[in-house]
């Protein structure tokens, strides 16, 4: 039976299977992605490959049901919130107010 192997998505080096940081690049881990069906879950899921699609893992492995979830997508709703209009206009405002206070400032001295 194989083993599978575990790789750090952002230096790509083998990490071991229950490790919570990559020893080579410092990167936090949150879930473990398949590189064949992007199911995401837990270390413990992928034990014996990938319980989706059996990928890394023996040929009796089957799927288990679980649901299938594509990491990059967000849920409705959790979609981060839009900064409100009157922010930039203040921003704006403020920098400029500070811009002519340093110039009264300079031509004052």
């Amino acid at each position: 039976m194989k083993r599978s192997r575990f790789f750090c998505e952002n230096c790509r080096n083998e990490v071991r299977p229950h490790a919570k940081v990559c020893p080579h690049c410092g990167r936090f881990f949150e879930a473990v992605r398949c590189p064949v069906c992007s199911y995401v879950g837990e270390a413990d899921s992928f034990v014996r490959g990938c319980p989706t699609c059996g990928y890394a893992g023996d040929s009796a492995t089957r799927a288990t049901g679980f649901e299938r979830v594509d990491y990059r997508e967000r849920p409705a709703g959790a979609t981060k919130p839009a900064t409100p209009r009157w922010v930039w206009p203040l921003a704006l405002a403020i920098i400029v107010v500070a811009f002519v206070a340093l110039v009264l400032i300079y031509l004052n001295l």
